[in-house]
């Protein structure tokens, strides 16, 4: 599974990240994830159902459940 993450820096895209097979994410839940060379603290924005063991792994799961709904 890929998991697109958005962060509070001025960026104009979200980043793709590959979810390990143990790791439950959801859309509006923060994350921690490889940015910069640093491990920062963003929002789900979107899961894809698919592989790609080229991207980077998320890091961590900050909050056990969604901070924020699909719907704002």
């Amino acid at each position: 599974m890929i998991a697109d993450v958005a962060f509070d820096v001025p960026l104009d895209r979200p980043f793709s990240y590959r979810v390990a097979e143990a790791q439950r994410v959801a859309v509006g839940q923060r994350v921690r994830a490889p940015l910069g060379g640093a491990s920062r603290v963003g929002i789900v924005v979107a899961l894809h159902d698919r592989r790609d063991d080229g991207l980077k792994p998320l890091a961590g799961i900050v909050d056990e459940a969604p901070l924020l709904s699909p719907t704002g």
